[in-house]
């Protein structure tokens, strides 16, 4: 999971952890990014080097937009990577 550097992160990080392992599945990693950055290519490289099977982005549009932009161009080949932003 990926979260937004905001009050909400940890808190919402820990439920997810805690709702997945009741369900027999684990989180593989979390982190907190600064929204203002301009790019997040290490952030994401961290996030896929556990080969996870899915990424949760857990910010706002603006940057959103931009992980979800790097992590389809970081992405393995034969992976699939689907954008959402409600």
């Amino acid at each position: 999971m990926m979260s937004i550097q905001a009050p909400f992160s940890q808190p919402t990080q820990e439920r997810a952890t805690e709702v997945l392992k009741q369900k027999g599945s684990e989180m593989v990693g979390t982190l907190i990014y600064d929204k203002d950055k301009t790019t997040y290519r290490s952030e994401v490289d961290q996030a896929l080097k556990t080969n996870p099977d899915l990424i949760y982005l857990n910010g706002y549009a603006p940057d959103v937009t931009i992980l979800c932009a790097t992590s389809t161009a970081r992405a393995t080949p034969g992976r699939a990577s689907a954008n959402r932003t409600l």
